[in-house]
């Protein structure tokens, strides 16, 4: 139970800190670490 509410935690922090700060990067900083982590998705579902 206490993994949930970490992760749940985790998951609305990452969200709150993506709307303030992905404002203020460059499209091409946002378009880069969306490539990186569906790259990384996709390497990691690969294993």
């Amino acid at each position: 139970m206490i993994g949930t509410l970490v992760n749940a935690g985790a998951v609305i922090v990452g969200s709150l800190l993506g709307n303030l700060m992905g404002a203020r990067l460059p499209e091409r900083v946002r378009s880069t670490v969306v490539t990186g982590f569906g790259l990384f998705t996709l390497g990691y579902g690969l294993q």
